[in-house]
Parts: structure tokens; sequence; C-alpha cells
């Protein structure tokens, strides 16, 4: 398990530690960023205002970030268990390995808007169930640690799929 790699005699590691922090910090940027993409396509949201200069830093960083995903991010079908989620956060139990993956707030199924939240409370999908997640991965690579990112655009269980509403459409080739 994870936890057990990082653990080392009850104390955790300096290094790992850092890993720890850095993955977390990209978790919470990358919801951020998903977050500001929703409310830019929702409907009953108004439209956001940006006065300062500290707000006008913070979406530019955010359509960094979503730019970084389109451009860079390479197409990856993830199938897993849907055990939890959270926020802009839906966390997949893949072969006992736990992975976070980033999913939009807003999704479409059947021509209906649904939150994130509404789409797992039983009807059309549950937690506990097997999905298929289509994504885009970042994956950046450094000496000591690997930091991999998932941004999914589609679910899918049984015969059933719902489309994230973004601002843009994603097809895969």
């Amino acid at each position: 398990m994870l936890l057990e790699s990082v653990i080392v005699g009850g104390k955790m590691e300096k290094k790992t530690k850092a890993i720890v922090i850095a993955m977390l910090m990209v978790v919470v940027v990358a919801s951020g960023l998903v977050l500001s993409l929703q409310a830019a396509s929702a409907e009953e949201v108004p439209p956001q205002t940006f006065e300062g200069r500290g707000d006008k830093r913070l979406l530019k960083r955010r359509e960094a970030i979503i730019w970084r995903f389109v451009k860079n991010g390479v197409p990856e079908t993830l199938v897993g268990e849907a055990s939890v989620v959270e926020r802009c956060v839906l966390v997949l139990d893949i072969q006992g390995k736990v992975v976070n993956v980033v999913v939009p707030r807003i999704w479409v199924v059947d021509d209906e808007t649904l939150t994130l939240q509404d789409l797992f409370d039983g009807d059309p999908f549950d937690l506990g169930k097997e999905v298929t997640l289509e994504t885009l991965l970042l994956e950046s690579v450094k000496d000591t640690h690997t930091v991999t990112s998932y941004f999914a655009f589609s679910i899918q269980i049984d015969e059933e799929t719902a489309a994230a509403l973004l601002p843009f459409n994603i097809e895969v080739n």
C-alpha cells in the first residue's frame, strides 16, 4: 500500500512529506480550476467580476492549468470502483490502488444536467460500482517522484454514460 511505503518506522520521511504535500497542492489547484470552469458554464451562477490584481492572477493561473491539460494531456481510460465523491474529486479503487480524479461539477446524462453529487446518488450512478472514465492525463516526472493528474470528461457505468459540461469539447482520436 501507499501508506506502508510512505511511513518508515512510524515516522514519515521528509522527502515523502514533500511529495504528499505537492500532490495535495496539485489536486487543490486542479479542483479550483474545475470549479471556475463550471461556474462560467452554469446558467444559475452570475458572471464573476475580477476587480483586484490578485483575482486576475488567480484567473490567469486557472486558465493556464486548463490549457496545460488541453495542450499536454494524453487520453487515458481508467476502470475501477468509484469509492468516494467529494467536491470535484472522484476517488477510484483500481486493483487496490487509490486514484484521485479531478471531475467537473456539472454533467449531462440523457439531455439532463446533474451535479456530481446527484450523479452518484444512486440514480443514474452509485458508489461502489465499477466505472469507466475517459480522462486527460498529465504526468510530471522528477528525480525523486512522479505527480500524476487525471481530468475526467466522460463517465460510464454499464450502458449509461455521462458527459462533462465544459466550455469546450474533447474528442479522442
